[in-house]
């Protein structure tokens, strides 16, 4: 009987120790593991952690070169600007003086038509001089004929200078600071041309009219 106790707890302190070298050892498994997972979990933390950075530091390149592109582009506009009015500059110059050069030819027309009609109006009083009639129906032609001819003179210097101070008003009006791009420029110059030719071909209306004054003075 005794025995049989004996034996009953050998086989139970075998047991018992075989049970508690079983859970040391999965104890110690469980704690290795957590030992690697903790390792692993450091690990990805810290690639993570130099990954941030990566990020952070292409981050600050890509802001500098943003900068630098910024500036970059800043000077090309500035440079563009500046070509862009240094050459409308050279138009606006040019055109400029091609318009003074127009309207002094209107001014020389004007003169030259004045002359014109002035040395007209002589031989048309010489005319009527000559015409076999009495003298107060010659003095009447005569007078009636110098207020035509006055009065064409007078409305031909009036129209002009009307003109031509409109003319000097709109330049004026064009050419301003706030002229920002060479297209409305020329746009505004062929208006400018488009008027200047009006005016022409108004002066040789203006001159045939002043001939058929001298015709019809002819005829009375």
């Amino acid at each position: 009987m005794s025995d049989k106790i004996n034996f009953e707890e050998k086989i139970t302190g075998s047991l018992t120790s075989f049970i508690n070298s079983l859970i040391e050892s999965f104890q110690t498994f469980l704690k290795d593991e957590l030992n690697n997972m903790v390792e692993k979990i450091q690990v990805e933390f810290n690639r993570l952690n130099e990954n941030i950075k990566g990020l952070i530091e292409t981050q600050n390149v890509f802001k500098t070169k943003i900068e630098e592109l910024s500036a970059t582009s800043d000077n090309i506009m500035r440079n563009v600007e500046k070509t862009l009015q240094a050459e409308l500059n050279d138009k606006m110059n040019a055109h400029f003086k091609e318009f003074h050069e127009e309207m002094e030819k209107i001014i020389d027309m004007n003169a030259a038509l004045t002359v014109e009609l002035s040395n007209r109006l002589d031989t048309a009083l010489e005319k009527i001089d000559s015409l076999s009639a009495s003298e107060d129906k010659q003095k009447d032609m005569v007078v009636e004929l110098d207020k035509k001819i006055k009065s064409q003179l007078d409305k031909s210097s009036t129209i002009f200078e009307s003109r031509i101070d409109g003319l000097r008003k709109q330049i004026e009006d064009m050419i301003t600071p706030e002229v920002s791009s060479i297209h409305n420029v020329q746009e505004k110059l062929d208006h400018l041309n488009k008027m200047l030719n009006d005016l022409t071909g108004k002066l040789a209306v203006l001159k045939i009219e002043s001939e058929l004054v001298e015709k019809q003075a002819v005829k009375e």
